[in-house]
């Protein structure tokens, strides 16, 4: 549908480096943009959208979700365990709201 924008996607990746569940792993190839630590990037290595690690300026990593989702990609930024616990997943919220962000913990 023309004009939907989609939700920014905040994956909550298992500590253990356990497996996804199928549906999970659906959401990571189906992205346009790949967001994470390195260590989180590096699980994903035949993804064939782009990857922006999360290293210092949280700023331009912000700005770059926000131009891709206004772009309409598929955006998912992968955290560890549960993103609202001291996480990326309350710096999204912040940024862009409640509605804009769906968060899916380990």
């Amino acid at each position: 549908m023309a004009g939907t924008v989609k939700p920014i996607l905040v994956l909550g990746l298992p500590v253990t480096g356990a497996s996804l569940p199928p549906e999970h792993e659906r959401l990571v190839t189906e992205a346009d943009l790949l967001v994470g630590g390195t260590r989180h990037l590096r699980r994903f290595p035949g993804f064939q959208g782009e990857k922006v690690p999360i290293r210092g300026d949280i700023e331009e990593i912000l700005n770059a979700i926000g131009e891709a989702q206004a772009a309409g990609k598929g955006v998912v930024v992968l955290a560890t365990g549960d993103p609202l616990w001291f996480g990326i997943g309350t710096t999204l919220l912040r940024r862009f709201g409640k509605e804009a962000v769906t968060i899916i913990p380990a």
